[in-house]
């Protein structure tokens, strides 16, 4: 057990580095992207931030900038530690609007893109997820990892994307609805919360810090 604190189950959250779709304001969702060195360096900070924190497990989406982006920080320091990929921490399907710029989908698909935008719990985009759809799905994979990880005092590290992130603060500090903004997320920073079994309950511990991307 690597926790210091023996009352919870920590999970530390990376957001992958940046990708020329992110560069280009191209929505990926469940789409490839490919990252750029700029990404390649913000991983490396990552992997330098956290190559002394002794984790017990690594997850990561397994789409392949998020893997790469693990492996990274693998690579240094957790050569150990096997990558676990998981569908469940995969970016929101967003469907029609994959591969679209911002531009694109607000002349193609104002509607959606508007409640996209807006954070509307109702959005409904052809061929995708919707946001309660995305927030069930990264719930119930959190609850999976948490049923793997019974013992309290584990450190867990994931690494994913914006869109499960966002997910997984509104978990904690406010119930999904219109107008509740997700928040901020940028690309290579690192998040924290962690889980009480005895309560059953969530806490956040850092939100997006980029420290170590400066």
């Amino acid at each position: 057990m690597n926790s210091e604190n023996n009352e919870c189950i920590e999970f530390w959250a990376v957001r992958h580095g940046e990708t020329a779709e992110n560069e280009r304001n191209v929505i990926q969702g469940q789409g490839t992207g490919t990252m750029t060195k700029h990404g390649m360096r913000q991983m490396m900070l990552a992997a330098e931030k956290l190559y002394r924190v002794p984790f017990d497990a690594i997850y990561s989406s397994d789409l392949p900038r998020a893997l790469e982006s693990a492996q990274i920080i693998q690579a240094a320091g957790h050569r150990k530690l096997e990558i676990h990929p998981l569908e469940g921490l995969r970016e929101w399907h967003l469907g029609v609007l994959e591969g679209l710029t911002r531009e694109e989908c607000l002349q193609r698909y104002p509607e959606v893109w508007q409640g996209v935008c807006q954070s509307s719990v109702n959005v409904l985009i052809p061929g995708g997820e919707s946001r309660l759809e995305l927030l069930k799905r990264v719930h119930d994979c959190l609850e999976e990892l948490v049923a793997c990880h019974p013992d309290t005092g584990r450190r867990i590290l994931l690494v994913t994307h914006g869109g499960p992130l966002r997910m997984i603060l509104r978990m904690i500090v406010g119930e999904l609805r219109d107008g509740n903004h997700d928040g901020a997320i940028d690309n290579g920073s690192i998040s924290r919360f962690n889980y009480y079994p005895a309560t059953k309950s969530w806490q956040l511990v850092a939100w997006n810090n980029t420290e170590h991307l400066i």
